[in-house]
């Protein structure tokens, strides 16, 4: 048992590390619409990652090792990404304002953004295929291990997520309206080039 948490909080070190254009948007979210609305978004990205992990646990696991299911994969999801990195990038500029108290009215949206954001990168059911291997292989004769070790993964990520939100709120102060402009640009052409390297790997799987 105390072995499976141990590498659950180790691996969950490692998730918090990477920059990924995730980041930028539960950054750029907390900066324009305020901490709790970040926290919101985060919660969306939490729901996918524990769907794919139950979604895998449960069989799924068998499809995402297929070559012939991730090519469809990486290229849905590259465009979808690719796509939003677009429409975020050239929304008008007076949609970009600072928002200094949390918005009930924007709950569904952002949590729902930041499902769908998450769920869109292949790279997301395919690192969790292996994380549950592992975990599988590992710790499937001890009980609670499996669980354990999610747990422990799961709630470590969410803890340095909210503290790189929390951050993000707390330095708003010092920008203006322009800088905060410039970082969600930022994000949003971060996300579109990450769409194109997705569906380009998709097209390269598929010639292969």
């Amino acid at each position: 048992m105390l072995e499976a948490g141990l590498q659950g909080l180790i691996l969950g070190l490692i998730l918090s590390i990477p920059v990924s254009p995730i980041f930028f948007l539960l950054v750029s979210t907390s900066i324009e619409k305020g901490f709790h609305n970040a926290l919101v978004f985060k919660a969306g990205i939490i729901t996918s990652d524990v769907m794919c992990i139950v979604l895998i646990y449960f069989g799924l696991a068998d499809y995402l090792s297929e070559p012939g299911f991730q090519i469809p994969v990486y290229m849905i999801g590259g465009i979808f990404l690719f796509f939003f990195g677009l429409i975020t990038l050239f929304r008008k500029k007076k949609e970009v304002q600072i928002q200094s108290s949390f918005v009930p009215a924007e709950v569904t949206t952002n949590f729902f953004k930041g499902f769908f954001l998450n769920i869109s990168n292949p790279a997301v059911p395919i690192f969790w295929l292996g994380a549950v291997s592992i975990a599988l292989v590992q710790f499937k004769s001890v009980e609670y291990a499996v669980g354990l070790y999610f747990v422990i993964l799961i709630a470590t990520v969410l803890f340095f997520d909210i503290i790189k939100a929390w951050l993000s709120d707390y330095i708003r102060k010092w920008l203006t309206a322009e800088k905060i402009s410039l970082i969600s640009k930022f994000s949003a052409v971060a996300m579109s080039v990450f769409g194109i390297y997705l569906t380009v790997k998709g097209v390269m799987l598929y010639k292969a």
